[in-house]
């Protein structure tokens, strides 16, 4: 059985130490089942787990995302949006996300990354 538990990835452009990904959330990406009948919305673990693997695939970074920081979720991702992923190197072991688009942030925070599991 096929299953749909990625965006669509559009574009990648770097300005400086900021990497930007622009990006599609399928209509019928598996995430959305039973969350919630009537009203889909994409989970927030869905949209960390999103940045942590473009962090990995685009910094240097130790293989396990050991803490997250400052954390905020402020508006609904919905099916169908596109967005924005911004994420910037802040040192060897962390990475600053955004979710946004135009003037509107869904959500951000930063990961840190070691290189054994705590």
């Amino acid at each position: 059985m096929l299953t749909k538990v990625d965006p669509l990835w559009v574009a990648h452009t770097q300005d400086g130490p900021l990497h930007s990904f622009e990006m599609t959330i399928p209509e019928d990406l598996d995430y959305f089942r039973g969350h919630f009948n009537g009203a889909p919305v994409l989970p927030g673990v869905v949209q960390l787990q999103w940045a942590i693997r473009k962090a990995q695939q685009t910094f240097p970074m130790a293989e396990y995302c050991t803490r997250l920081d400052v954390v905020k979720f402020q508006h609904l991702q919905l099916p169908g949006q596109s967005v924005t992923l911004e994420l910037e190197q802040l040192d060897d072991a962390r990475v600053r996300f955004a979710y946004f688009s135009g003037d509107k942030r869904y959500s951000s925070g930063r990961i840190v990354f070691e290189t054994e599991s705590a």
